[in-house]
Parts: C-alpha cells; sequence; structure tokens
C-alpha cells in the first residue's frame, strides 16, 4: 500500500568506498537487520599515482553478498541500490572486461590534462557548466591520461564507467550513471542534463564511450534470478538507482534541506552543504556545487584527501605491523586524553590540499616541535590538522552565502568522541552524532523505500528512518585556541608553498641519482 511501510519490508544498501565495501540490511524504520563489510588495498603503482583493482572490488562486493545471505533473512528484500566513491573510473569493453586499474579521487596523474582544460575552456566556464572546480580529482583528467598514454586501451573501450555503473553491470542491468556521480567527472552538463559535449570536445574523449545518465532513486530494473542465486538473494529484488557516497551519506544522515550540514569523516573528508540553487559563488571558493540525491536540491562540497588516510599513515609509523589495522586506530584514539591544544601543528596536505586551497602540490608539514613533544602531542596535532583544513572549508561555505550552523556526522571518525568533541571545538559548531554511521548505506535504504512507495517522499523517509544518539557542543576557551591556531596554520601554508616545487625537485634528484647508480 503507497505510503505505508510493512512490517517486513528490507532494503539493502550496497556502499563501494575507497578502502572497503560495505552492504547493510535496514528494516522500513531504519534500523540495521545484517550486515557485512569485506576491504581491500589501494595500489600505488608511482608516485602520485592511486588505483583500486575493479575485480578486486566487486569480488569484495561478492563475499558480503555471501556473508549477509539476504534470501535467509526474515522478512521481504524489496530493493538494492548502490552508493560509491566518485571519480574512480575504469574502462571497460564491449564485453564487460575491465581494461585497467581504476584511479581514485587522490590519485595526482590528470594534473597536467587538467590545466590543458582550464586552458582551452577557462576554470569559470567549466565549472558553469559542471559545478566542478577545474583540478585533477575528477575522472576527465583521469581519461585524457589514458587518451595519451595508453590510446590503445582507449580503441578498446566500449565504456568508461565509475563503481556504480559497474555494480549494475556485474548485476546484469545496464550501467547507468546517476546525475551527481556525472557531475564528479567534470564532464556533466548540469543545467542541460547532459553530457557536456564542448568539454569532452577539448578532452578529446567521445561522447558515447560515456554512460546514459539518469537522477537517483530511479529503478534500474531487477535482479535476474540466475544472478540472484549467485548472490544469495531471493528473487525480484528492485535495484534502485542510487548516487555519489557523498550525496548519499548526506541523505542517509537527514541532511537533505538548505542550511543543513553534513561532516564525513572516512578515508577522506568532507562537510556537505545543501542548496535549493547552484551558485557561482561556491565556484569562487573553489566549492562543488552539483546534484543532491533528493531531486530537485544541491550539495555543495568541500572536501579534503587527508582524513582516515592520514591516520592510517601515522598508525603505520607507530604501530607498525599490527595485524588488525583499524582496531589499532581506534586504540590510538581511546588511549589519547583530552587536552587542550599546546603542541606542533600539522599542516596535513599529505595527497595536496584540500578543496578551497585547490593546491594538489602542496606537502605536509609538522610545525613547532620541540624535545617536550611526545607521541599523543604528535597524534593531537594530527588529528587537528585533518580538521583544521575542514575549518577552512566552513569558513569557505559560509562566505559564500550558505550559514551552517549544525553539523551531522558519519563515517569511521565519528566512532571516537574524543575527536569529535575536538571538531566541535575546532568548527565552533554543534555537531550531531547519527545513529547509522554507514548512512550512505542507509541513504540508499530510503531511495528504496520511496521507489516502492513506503513512503511518499525522502523528507517523509529520512523523519522516519533517521536518527541522531549525541551532540557534541563547542566549549568556548578550547575554540578560541584553536581559532588560532587556525590562522596560523593558514599563514604556514601560504609560507611554505613556494617550497613545496623545490622540494619535489630535490626528491626527485636524489632517486633519479639512486636509479642511475651514481655517487652515493
Amino acid at each position: 500500500e503507497a505510503g505505508v511501510p510493512m512490517a517486513d519490508d528490507i532494503f539493502l544498501g550496497l556502499d563501494l568506498g575507497t578502502s572497503g565495501c560495505k552492504l547493510i540490511a535496514f528494516d522500513a524504520h531504519g534500523n540495521e537487520r545484517a550486515a557485512a563489510r569485506r576491504s581491500y588495498p589501494s595500489l600505488r603503482p608511482e608516485p602520485g599515482f592511486v588505483e583500486l583493482d575493479p575485480d578486486a572490488v566487486w569480488a569484495a562486493a561478492v563475499a558480503c553478498f555471501a556473508d549477509l545471505g539476504a534470501a535467509e533473512l526474515p522478512g521481504t528484500v524489496r530493493t538494492l541500490a548502490i552508493s560509491a566513491q566518485g571519480e574512480a573510473v575504469m574502462p571497460v569493453d564491449s564485453h564487460g572486461n575491465v581494461l585497467a586499474k581504476s584511479p581514485v579521487s587522490a590519485d595526482m596523474r590528470g594534473g597536467p590534462h587538467a590545466t590543458h582544460l582550464e586552458r582551452e575552456l577557462g576554470a569559470e566556464r567549466i565549472y558553469a557548466l559542471t559545478g566542478q572546480p577545474v583540478s585533477p580529482l575528477p575522472s576527465l583528467p583521469k581519461l585524457m591520461w589514458w587518451r595519451e598514454h595508453r590510446p590503445d586501451l582507449v580503441a578498446r573501450t566500449s565504456r568508461f564507467l565509475c563503481y556504480g555503473e559497474l555494480a549494475l553491470l556485474r548485476l546484469g542491468l545496464p550501467p547507468i550513471i546517476d546525475e551527481g556521480m556525472a557531475a564528479r567527472t567534470m564532464a556533466y552538463d548540469v543545467g542541460a542534463r547532459g553530457w557536456s559535449g564542448e568539454i569532452l570536445a577539448a578532452a578529446a574523449i567521445p561522447t558515447d564511450l560515456m554512460p546514459q545518465v539518469r537522477p537517483s532513486g530511479l529503478i534500474v530494473g531487477s535482479i535476474s534470478n540466475e544472478v540472484a542465486s549467485e548472490l544469495r538473494l531471493p528473487h525480484g529484488v528492485l535495484v534502485v538507482l542510487g548516487g555519489h557516497d557523498q550525496p548519499m551519506g548526506a541523505l542517509g544522515a537527514g541532511v537533505i534541506a538548505p542550511g543543513a550540514g553534513l561532516y564525513a569523516i572516512g578515508t577522506t573528508e568532507s562537510l556537505v552543504a545543501i542548496t535549493a540553487t547552484r551558485s557561482e559563488d561556491l565556484g569562487r571558493h573553489n566549492i562543488a556545487c552539483y546534484p543532491h540525491a533528493v531531486a530537485g536540491r544541491f550539495v555543495a562540497l568541500a572536501g579534503s584527501q587527508s582524513g582516515g588516510r592520514v591516520l592510517a599513515w601515522w598508525r603505520d609509523i607507530v604501530r607498525s605491523g599490527e595485524a588488525d589495522a583499524l582496531a589499532s586506530v581506534e586504540q590510538l584514539l581511546a588511549d589519547l586524553a583530552d587536552a587542550p591544544p599546546a603542541g606542533p601543528l600539522l599542516v596535513a596536505h599529505l595527497a595536496g590540499s584540500g578543496s578551497v586551497l585547490n593546491d594538489p602540490a602542496s606537502i605536509g608539514a609538522f610545525f613547532g616541535l620541540g624535545f617536550e613533544t611526545d607521541a599523543a602531542d604528535l597524534l593531537r596535532s594530527v588529528l587537528e590538522g585533518i580538521t583544521l583544513e575542514q575549518a577552512l572549508s566552513l569558513e569557505a561555505l559560509r562566505s559564500a552565502g550558505l550559514p551552517i550552523a549544525s553539523l551531522r556526522t558519519i563515517g569511521g571518525g565519528a566512532r571516537s568522541p574524543l575527536w569529535l568533541q575536538m571538531k566541535a571545538d575546532i568548527l565552533g559548531v554543534e555537531i550531531e552524532h547519527v545513529a547509522v554511521e554507514d548512512a550512505p548505506c542507509l541513504g540508499c535504504a530510503i531511495l528504496g523505500a520511496c521507489a516502492v512507495n513506503r513512503y511518499p517522499s525522502p523528507d517523509a523517509a529520512v523523519g522516519a528512518m533517521v536518527r541522531t544518539v549525541r551532540t557534541f557542543r563547542p566549549r568556548g576557551r578550547r575554540h578560541d585556541l584553536h581559532k588560532a591556531r587556525r590562522e596560523l596554520y593558514r599563514d604556514l601554508y601560504e609560507a611554505l608553498r613556494p617550497f613545496a616545487p623545490r622540494f619535489r625537485a630535490l626528491a626527485e634528484a636524489a632517486a633519479m641519482a639512486e636509479e642511475g647508480g651514481g655517487p652515493q
């Protein structure tokens, strides 16, 4: 019956992330019924390259389906929707075979190609069409790299796909891309709601290599009985078009109305604000603006490649060789005392700056080391430095006219109360922790529930399926201390920026000398 959730309804959400995948079954009230998780490694074949093996990612997803065993769950599985990391892209041939590893957002190989597009079309024109600041992060510069360095591969390509479309293809359905993910390629004309012939021509990428685009929430089709049996799914499950993990996470956290904000704390970190209209002011702050998973609304996204990656780097330094990497990170945070910010500052640009500074060439730096500095001071500096980058993002979002009074937080980093309190202190806003940290999966369930008319609208579904469990409020004195350190953080970045190219050149010279067998 339309608008009435059924007691036995089950909605599945599959999230294909940068470091792992999750498959979660929810009931119609947003309660988790079952879950499965698998991880996979990033590949770094050479400096600046960060890839995933798409076949390994899908194998991990298949393992999640086997672990979950949805066909054996009590209840009726109605839908499956997919949330996926942005930007990661791969070439696929006419038989559905993946032809190369997928460069992810942190992969910087497309830098020269992004510069070429900016020179050809202008950053303002590209932003006006796509809602994306020009940078190496989006998919299109990565496609251009293949075109230049692997023309044989492009010649064999039938479609360039991101992970959501790959999953649909593996499920036996058309590889349709949602509007939000299409926008993250930097080749989609958001206003015209179609691929930009102008941009793709400048990139020398044929339009017919891009997948069909449709809005999130569309019913794509039903999973065949054969595929369902392979994945331990019941027969007749409908697949609903999901989206980019940031808008999907916002939906799953209930961040859907203008003025609302999301802080996603995962492998990368992002601030997401909701707006009813697109604004060029956001572009002047290097903030992406593109379709939400909720029709008629847009997300403004400011992010950083810093986040869980930086914590993992620190863990590997201080706890190298521990078998359970995630547990060792959580233990590091659990053992840390809550103390005022008095230690070193970390400019957390281990993979370039965040989107607001928009400096992929920037490098990380500790400042303020002394003999009195201990391991706890350095870990607090890591946590603070990651968050100071997002303080710049919040400042930019507000400057662009998006008032954000509070944030809802999701992701693995949200499991640390100490870090959430530190983030509230740094940002100066209340932070609400939602009950379901894996909010992109819950966003999938919400789209599914709406697609089969269990709720009349996403707003109604959010009201019934999303809950918060704890609020962290900024402490005035701590906020003042962090605010002063934020200004020092910005000044340090500006002061060090001219030295980054010199440092890289010296490192490259040393590497070449080593490879050439020269004097040691």
